[in-house]
């Protein structure tokens, strides 16, 4: 079973909320993704400038997702 953001319509949603609100750095708490492809992130993001960090689970708990457009934000170290 898929978590939060296993669905493409659930996807669909968030994507809607960042682009909504013109966001540049999001981060997600218990993802719950069973993988974090290109295909996913662009889904979750909607662009082609993004960069993520994911830090996976421990135990139950899910994931933790960092998102961030590469045109206004520059990573430094992770």
């Amino acid at each position: 079973m898929f978590g939060v953001l296993g669905g493409a319509s659930r996807r669909l949603v968030v994507k809607e909320v960042i682009r909504s609100h013109k966001i540049q750095i999001a981060m997600l708490q218990e993802s719950k993704l069973k993988c974090t492809s290109d295909r996913q992130m662009k889904e979750i993001w909607g662009g082609r400038n993004i960069k993520c960090v994911v830090v996976d689970a421990i135990g139950a708990a899910g994931r933790l997702l960092l998102m961030w457009d590469t045109w206004s934000i520059s990573m430094l170290n992770s």
